[in-house]
């Protein structure tokens, strides 16, 4: 019975070596291949990228009229898609554009169907790259027949606004992933004028994180033109709503009246303090340099740091930091006034 068990024990623990050493090597080998194959798209890039370059700026001759394996086309595309990010020009984009269209479209296709996330998003990333607005019919496929990771649609998303689709607003605004702000702002950046303002214009029936994102894309993408528009959301009731417009004045350093910002200045919360701070440095309200001083000895450090570069913006803020360091009685305040003037005597930029 002992002989029994001690056999049984032994081809469990061999067998259990047998499958680590196995996994062991196919990771070795599946990593070497990699590396190999990594190695000759590198290889690639390096022969043809003076091709693609003078192609692309002087239209000679194609670069590479037949590409015969998967190595090259990689190699070629993550050149073109390099190319497109530094490179500039309507024409330039233009004969990035047709190259792609004779030579990768189809490769391309095949790529969005694939089953893999990674290559379907890199897809993705080189349509929206090479502005191949003629895949739209592959993209709309695409949305209505996967389920999409929310990666997946705000990548299609933003094609769609890119492409300006006829139906974004209803897509966008009933997605089937729950989109975070960041991803939702991506898409706003890529709308027309003219789609984006119907988000505008419909502000007040949208959900709480699209109000946020209409917000921050206009602060973001200096929309003066909303001014009106942001005036209005200083009265909204919701206090979230209010601080992300004050962080839209302090960003686009659009004027804002001295009695706008009376309702603000007893606010607690630190948010409004901080923000409040920002305009008033960056529109230099002379009336409010005293309230400066008493943000110097607020308990969050962000708004004692911003109060302090708020006082640097005026033409005697140096005088009045030293004056803090001088007379005022509060640890913190001298601190950060402390901290301010040595960057102004060191150089440090602000």
């Amino acid at each position: 019975m002992i002989s029994f068990n001690f056999v049984f024990l032994l081809l469990v623990f061999t067998s259990f070596l047998f499958l680590l050493i196995s996994v062991f090597l196919y990771l070795i080998i599946r990593k070497a291949m990699n590396n190999q194959f990594k190695r000759k798209v590198e290889n690639y890039k390096n022969d043809y990228r003076i091709h693609v370059f003078h192609y692309l700026q002087n239209e000679e001759k194609e670069p590479i009229a037949h590409l015969t394996n998967k190595e090259e086309h990689i190699a070629v595309l993550e050149l073109l898609s390099e190319y497109a990010n530094v490179l500039d020009g309507e024409v330039i984009r233009k004969r990035l554009r047709d190259y792609v269209a004779d030579h990768f479209e189809e490769y391309i296709k095949k790529d969005l169907k694939s089953n893999r996330w990674s290559v379907r998003m890199n897809a993705l990333y080189q349509i929206e790259d090479f502005n191949l607005n003629f895949m739209i019919e592959p993209l709309r496929n695409y949305y209505n027949d996967r389920r999409l990771t929310e990666e997946e649609e705000s990548q299609l998303l933003k094609m769609f606004a890119l492409f300006q689709e006829e139906d974004l607003v209803h897509k966008l605004l009933n997605t089937k992933t729950n989109l975070s702000n960041f991803n939702i702002r991506s898409i706003f950046r890529k709308m027309d004028r003219e789609t984006f303002s119907k988000f505008v214009e419909r502000f007040d029936e949208l959900p709480k994180l699209y109000q946020l994102a209409v917000i921050d894309t206009v602060a973001s993408e200096r929309m003066l033109w909303y001014h009106l528009f942001l005036e209005h959301m200083l009265q909204s009731d919701d206090s979230e709503i209010q601080i992300r417009t004050l962080k839209a004045y302090a960003e686009t350093s659009l004027p804002l009246k001295e009695e706008e910002l009376e309702p603000f200045i007893l606010m607690r919360r630190w948010q409004v303090k901080m923000m409040l701070a920002k305009i008033i440095g960056a529109q230099r309200i002379e009336r409010y340099k005293k309230l400066l001083k008493e943000l110097l000895c607020d308990k969050e450090y962000i708004v004692r740091s911003e109060a302090a570069k708020a006082i640097m913006e005026f033409s005697d803020g140096i005088d009045i930091l030293t004056e803090v360091v001088q007379v005022s009685k509060d640890r913190f305040a001298k601190d950060m006034a402390n901290e301010w003037l040595e960057k102004e005597r060191s150089g440090d930029s602000y």
